[in-house]
């Protein structure tokens, strides 16, 4: 006997999967064809390379990667010197006391000796703060160079055509993601149980399962691509900050860039092409999909 607990739990477990059939059901009719059509225009709209226009937006690359490595070598430098600086400094006071000693005659007594001495001593300490706070003062203004030169050019900000690109196909990914998963659950619980033979209408479900997890896979490999350019691009990056003067790093950065807005477009063509193959396979076998067998029993599904 059910208890009625256990009816009211088996209620909730109906009225979900009624829930998901339609829900799954609309995905199939409508949503996947609506997706293959919206995704085919947007295609479209993808400008494809233009060679001119490439050489074009390289030379914009190139001189922006040129002034920016010269403005970071430039405060290095600046540092550098003003370390420098100050060591220099600090030799030439020590020659100074040797010169100084050197020039006092025998005839100066010895309390005229220490006097000049302690007043010698404390000049050059008194030298010597003033130079510290002055080094000071210029570590600040690189300091702050530093961080403006940082702002202004945003760190080497990325592409922002490529991040464009990539936002929206995460999108379209998180969709296809989503719909894949309800169709696949709802088919999960078409299955009619286990019996000796009619079980070709189980295997039909089971291939176009397969279809929706190939699908699937080619959302999360889109998910992948993306993190190993920005890998490849922080890479070859760096060493344009410290190789400068060797031009193919800078080309390598804009032939990437270039190269992964084609793969993006190949990309989107995937996945409106995977929405076309999951509609057609499901229409030639939505009978089978919805009626497993040809027995004459009841379903909850």
């Amino acid at each position: 006997m059910e208890t009625e607990e256990t009816k009211t739990l088996k209620k909730k477990f109906q009225e979900q999967t009624k829930n998901l059939k339609e829900q799954a059901l609309e995905i199939m009719n409508i949503k996947l064809v609506e997706k293959f059509f919206a995704l085919s225009e947007k295609v479209i709209s993808i400008p494809k390379y233009n060679v001119d226009l490439g050489e074009k937006g390289y030379q914009q690359v190139r001189e922006y990667f040129v002034n920016y490595s010269k403005d970071f070598q430039n405060i290095k430098k600046k540092k550098r010197f003003n370390k420098n600086g100050k060591s220099k400094k600090k030799q030439n006071n020590h020659k100074n006391k040797t010169e100084n000693s050197n020039q006092e005659t025998e005839t100066e007594t010895k309390k005229e000796k220490e006097n000049e001495k302690e007043k010698e001593g404390d000049f050059k300490t008194t030298k010597e703060k003033v130079e510290q706070k002055n080094y000071e003062k210029e570590m600040k203004k690189v300091t702050m160079n530093l961080l403006q030169l940082e702002n202004e050019h945003n760190l080497i900000g990325c592409n922002n055509d490529v991040l464009s690109l990539m936002s929206d196909l995460k999108k379209e990914v998180l969709v296809l993601v989503d719909y894949t998963s309800k169709v696949k659950r709802w088919m999960r619980l078409t299955v009619p149980k286990i019996s000796d033979g009619g079980n070709f209408g189980v295997e039909v479900i089971e291939e176009v399962m397969n279809v929706l997890e190939r699908s699937e896979d080619v959302g999360f490999e889109v998910i992948d691509s993306m993190t190993k350019y920005f890998v490849a691009r922080g890479k070859l990056i760096s060493k344009i900050i410290k190789h400068s003067s060797i031009e193919d790093y800078s080309r390598s950065v804009f032939e990437l860039d270039e190269s992964q807005k084609i793969s993006l477009r190949t990309m989107f063509s995937d996945i409106r092409d995977n929405y076309g193959v999951m509609y057609d396979v499901i229409q030639k076998n939505i009978e089978k999909i919805l009626k497993p067998r040809n027995e004459n029993t009841i379903s909850m599904f």
